[in-house]
């Protein structure tokens, strides 16, 4: 049985995500991504369990049609470099480099007609891509203010940078930890007043058993269990 994901823990220092988003905010993602080639290198080198998810996953996805090619060790950097890019990604969107004329959507018909409404919405994510873009949308002239529920315990160095890049956002974050009664009555009340509520709905909650509230479903050749919570 695979690991909890929120069990993982994190891998390098704080400092070498500190000098990450530095090099990202002087040099650009191109540039920086060159410049991480060979740490991440040295990551792939040395984790073994990262090694084997990655190819766990590589091999599902061309079963699957998804990718062409034998999944080898150029396949499997490239896959941990992606990632990279992905955090990088985060870090940007975070501190403001993504503009919201970046991003597909911001301007969505969808978005305007409930804003003109009042309506809120709670907007349901998943770990594919980069979620945290929708700060863009939300910031686009002060549009509606967004609650984010987040788990972030096994990713504190890194997260601990992202708040020091993000002083300026105005998007709030909620442990899914610590999410009570109260607390859950005061996310209705922001949906209520046009506020937007966010939330990963493609992974079990931290700590919960397998036979939860989740759902098995057939995924990627598997069986996988999914949350049910996000949908009732």
């Amino acid at each position: 049985m695979a690991e909890n994901w929120a069990k993982q823990t994190e891998r390098g220092t704080r400092l070498g995500v500190l000098v990450s988003a530095w090099l990202y905010k002087l040099l650009g993602r191109r540039i920086t991504l060159i410049i991480l080639s060979p740490v991440v290198l040295f990551f792939y080198l040395n984790g073994r369990t990262h090694r084997q998810s990655s190819m766990s996953y590589l091999k599902r996805a061309q079963a699957m049609g998804f990718i062409s090619g034998k999944p080898g060790f150029v396949m499997q950097y490239r896959h941990f470099m992606a990632f990279t890019g992905s955090l990088l990604d985060k870090l940007a969107a975070w501190s403001g480099h993504i503009k919201p004329e970046h991003v597909a959507g911001v301007h969505d018909g969808l978005f305007d007609a409930a804003k003109k409404h009042g309506r809120g919405a709670l907007v349901l994510t998943a770990h594919m891509g980069n979620p945290e873009l929708i700060r863009a949308i939300a910031t686009v002239n002060q549009r509606f203010g967004v609650t984010v529920l987040v788990h972030t315990a096994n990713a504190e160095k890194f997260n601990s940078v992202i708040n020091q890049f993000s002083s300026q956002s105005t998007v709030r974050l909620v442990q899914v930890s610590e999410i009570t009664v109260a607390t859950a009555m005061r996310l209705s009340e922001d949906i209520e007043r046009g506020e937007w509520v966010v939330m990963t709905a493609d992974r079990v909650p931290p700590e919960q058993k397998q036979s939860g509230a989740s759902v098995p479903v057939t995924f990627m050749g598997d069986t996988a269990r999914f949350p049910i919570g996000p949908y009732v």
